[in-house]
């Protein structure tokens, strides 16, 4: 699957502004990352900004409810042949 990898990049550079994962692709990778279920419908208000400089990898912003109230997070997510991934633990921001 080298075309793959060499193609992931090309598709990227050519738009700059990538939305990034899916809400459903986001709440898989979170719920990889924590070891804790994580539903699509946990997951509101997903926003990703891609990097110039690194086109596989993006900023993601986020509500997810924990414990019946919606809590803002942010962390960075990367892109393999396998799909999206949370490359950084996820902070809680107030």
């Amino acid at each position: 699957m080298p075309h793959v990898a060499l193609a992931l990049p090309a598709l990227f550079a050519a738009s700059a502004a990538y939305a990034g994962p899916s809400p459903a692709e986001f709440a898989n990778a979170v719920a990889e990352f924590t070891g804790k279920s994580v539903s699509v419908t946990d997951i509101r208000r997903l926003s990703c900004k891609g990097f110039d400089e690194e086109p596989t990898e993006a900023e993601c912003k986020w509500q997810q409810r924990s414990e019946k109230k919606w809590k803002s997070f942010s962390t960075y997510v990367a892109v393999d042949r396998t799909g999206w991934h949370l490359i950084d633990a996820p902070s809680l921001n107030r």
